[in-house]
């Protein structure tokens, strides 16, 4: 069975942080990357989004009065869910942003 073999490069700073830490690998062609890049920022973009537009519909049927109940409530729902979901979505960027990326050599070598 062959057996891939991972060196990645680190100042001791990096290194530190990797104790007691488990490692995860999955490997992406550079079209996939791209892809999960692209994704990750169009997910970001809709929830931001969406996240004020609920923001600014709940406050223009709070405005409205009692007439708007049903919106009111149901916007209400809706809103510290999006909040939180656009919390925890930008905690996951933040952490795969900390991926190293490792290509093979330029001859086309195996990773190491």
């Amino acid at each position: 069975m062959p057996e891939v073999i991972i060196s990645i490069p680190m100042s001791d700073e990096e290194a530190q942080k990797t104790v007691g830490k488990q490692i995860m690998v999955l490997f992406v062609s550079d079209d996939q990357r791209a892809a999960i890049s692209a994704t990750m920022g169009q997910t970001h973009e809709f929830l931001s989004l969406t996240h004020q537009n609920l923001n600014t519909l709940g406050e223009i049927a709070e405005t409205r009065g009692a007439g708007e109940t049903d919106l009111t409530k149901t916007i209400g729902q809706l809103r510290d869910p999006s909040r939180k979901v656009l919390g925890a979505f930008e905690g996951l960027m933040k952490f795969l942003g900390q991926a190293h990326f490792i290509k093979p050599g330029s001859n086309g070598e195996r990773l190491q």
